[in-house]
């Protein structure tokens, strides 16, 4: 369900009213607009996401959709943002209630509200361009924020190279939902097809994280002794 609660720092638009009344006319117009455009986008990419298209989908009228968000470029800015913000939101709250945190209430509790979004976001990613970029590096800078603070929180074990670390992590994720369709392929589930589906592309994603896969044997020597002299390095580049 699309969450029209959630923070969003997209700006207002400065067009005027609708022709044909205003915008207090229309119960839940901005949040329905979104919504439309979210599952349009999801469906047919930005190309296929006219502004006249999204409109009939929410039914509203495109000088409604203007009104709000200014242009196509405004709305898919505001899309980007909510998605943004929703995440930023639902990690940074996990990660702050540190160990105590029940992992699985938490996964299954930000499946359903990122849900229905990650197909949005798997095809924002494989689209490309200035805005995608943007949407990025907004992803990883959110991402900086909440791992400092579950590291702090006693959630998140620290690193030499907790910057890299966190650009790693973070394109692993988004490139894996890219690639969401052989997911489906390989696995019999795809994460962007329902809350259930992403809970357990969570759930394995956790697994992976909480437990590893090399061995402590694996890490004795050089691994440790590398990243050593790295964070080394970082200190004497402050």
């Amino acid at each position: 369900m699309f969450s029209p609660d959630a923070p969003s720092t997209a700006p207002a638009s400065s067009a005027p009213p609708p022709a044909g009344g205003a915008s207090s006319e229309v119960p839940g117009g901005r949040d329905r607009v979104l919504a439309a455009a979210f599952a349009r986008v999801a469906e047919h990419g930005a190309a296929g996401a006219s502004v006249r298209a999204i409109a009939g989908d929410a039914g509203v009228s495109p000088a409604l959709v203007l009104h709000h968000f200014g242009s196509k470029d405004g709305l898919l800015a505001a899309c980007d943002a909510h998605l943004a913000d929703l995440l930023l939101a639902l990690k940074s709250d996990a990660m702050a209630r540190g160990p105590g945190l029940d992992v699985a209430a938490a996964v299954a509790a930000a499946s359903t509200e990122v849900a229905p979004l990650g197909a949005y976001l798997a095809r924002r990613l494989v689209e490309g361009g200035a805005a995608v970029t943007e949407l990025v590096d907004r992803l990883v800078a959110d991402a900086h924020g909440y791992v400092r603070t579950g590291i702090e929180r006693g959630l998140v074990r620290p690193s030499a190279r907790e910057r890299e670390r966190t650009v790693l992590l973070t394109l692993w994720s988004l490139g894996a939902l890219a690639l969401h369709r052989h997911a489906g392929r390989l696995l019999g589930y795809d994460p962007t097809d329902g809350p259930e589906a992403l809970a357990r592309w969570s759930a394995l994603a956790t697994e992976v994280l909480a437990t590893g896969i090399l061995t402590p044997a694996a890490l004795a020597g050089g691994i440790d002794a590398e990243a050593g002299a790295h964070g080394a390095a970082e200190e004497g580049r402050r």
